[in-house]
């Protein structure tokens, strides 16, 4: 909390009005419920019901509304962190252990301090995905079904939930999630906006954020795209020097640096990267395959944060504050480390790759490298991956906690 406030004064009373996507999309919530078209004139992100959420803080004055909205999303971050260690609790059948929350949510705070800092989404994302969670391990499959659906009506990527729910065979959970979507998407917004205006703006939004993406295959190459697609993007081709009256070349060179080790075709880069897809999706069905009475309740905590890893890995683009959706990772690693007595060669690697994980993206911060290295340092480490690199050993990490789960009790 107190650490809250140190974020929150600096948020709302120095950057908060030059860097905030909050104010950002204050003029865009309120032309879009004005009636304009919010998604071709300003690129809104989001369907028309994170708009209307919004809207409850909008409707307060600028300061007021920017610290409302981030006080709300620490409480609601807490709540969250909350939940996780009770999981791990039930899971464990034990008393929880201090260290399990205190280093989880600084291994975590990176990205938390980023969200609450670009006054974005991402925070009542987690709040969502995690309640859902809660909700399902407490037998109330409709209520998890219809928070996961709010989640995914407020930003699409939640949607790989759904997928794991219904290949686990949760079909109360998956069938009320579906129900959901029809509620958050159509129903809800339309007594707002309107039916048909509703539709109008569900189209364009889809125009805008899911068609270039789902059948052109456009990926973002900006170095703040912290996916697996930009990061193969970057690697596997030199960067487009557009130039032109406005973009010069070093322009260019700062947000798109020339890190690519080959260079494929359009053509090849996409077999390729469909390749990969394939057989990550493959190799996360493999490990996830058995059904919920047939799982260890304590290797599913993993298996939860192991599918929020393979949501900003296989997204088509997660920018760095995308990474709040690593907090139930740390949580599942640092109970593990508290609660199981492991062989010291497992432990040791959890330890190092838990640790490196946290670590990679305080490098990379532009608060701390930028004043010793410069601008173009951070925007290098980030165009090689940096917080793309911090999944992968965070997903290592589990696939060793499970061999260790798995091979001690024979439970899946």
């Amino acid at each position: 909390m107190a650490a809250a406030v140190v974020v929150g004064a600096v948020y709302v009373g120095v950057k908060g009005a030059k860097r905030s996507a909050f104010v950002r999309w204050q003029p865009q919530v309120e032309q879009l419920l004005a009636g304009q078209d919010a998604y071709v004139l300003y690129g809104f992100p989001t369907p028309p019901i994170m708009a209307i959420i919004l809207a409850a803080f909008y409707s307060l004055p600028t300061t007021v509304g920017m610290t409302a909205w981030l006080a709300f999303k620490v409480l609601l971050t807490l709540l969250a962190l909350r939940w996780l260690v009770l999981q791990q609790r039930e899971a464990w059948r034990d008393e929880p252990r201090w260290q399990v929350p205190t280093f989880a949510l600084a291994a975590a705070a990176t990205p938390i301090i980023a969200d609450l800092m670009h006054g974005n989404i991402n925070l009542w994302i987690l709040f969502l995905v995690v309640a859902s969670w809660r909700a399902f391990w407490l037998g109330k499959h409709g209520l998890a079904g219809l928070t996961l659906s709010l989640a995914i009506a407020c930003k699409i990527t939640p949607a790989v939930l759904l997928a794991y729910f219904a290949w686990k065979r949760a079909w109360k959970t998956t069938a009320a999630a579906v129900a959901g979507l029809a509620l958050w998407l159509l129903l809800f917004p339309s007594i707002a906006l309107g039916w048909e205006r509703n539709l109008f703006l569900l189209e364009r939004w889809s125009g805008l954020m899911l068609r270039p993406y789902v059948t052109e295959g456009k990926v973002e190459r900006d170095v703040r795209n912290q996916s697996l697609a930009g990061l193969f993007q970057r690697v596997t081709s030199p960067p487009i020097r557009a130039l032109n009256n406005e973009t010069t070349e070093d322009d260019a060179y700062q947000v798109d640096p020339a890190v690519n080790v080959v260079s494929l075709t359009p053509d090849q880069s996409r077999l390729v990267w469909r390749m990969l897809v394939i057989a990550a999706v493959a190799g996360l069905w493999w490990i996830t395959r058995r059904s919920f009475p047939q799982t260890d309740r304590r290797w599913a905590e993993h298996e939860f944060a192991l599918v929020l890893l393979a949501m900003l890995l296989l997204s088509e683009r997660s920018w760095k504050h995308h990474y709040v959706t690593t907090l139930p990772s740390f949580v599942a690693l640092f109970a593990w480390l508290a609660h199981r007595p492991p062989n010291a060669f497992a432990r040791n690697w959890v330890i190092a790759l838990t640790a490196i994980a946290a670590l990679l993206p305080v490098i990379a911060s532009q608060d701390v490298l930028k004043p010793i290295a410069g601008n173009h340092a951070v925007e290098l480490l980030q165009a090689y991956g940096v917080y793309v690199w911090s999944a992968v050993l965070l997903t290592a990490a589990h696939l060793i906690a499970r061999r260790d789960l798995l091979g001690a009790h024979r439970s899946v």
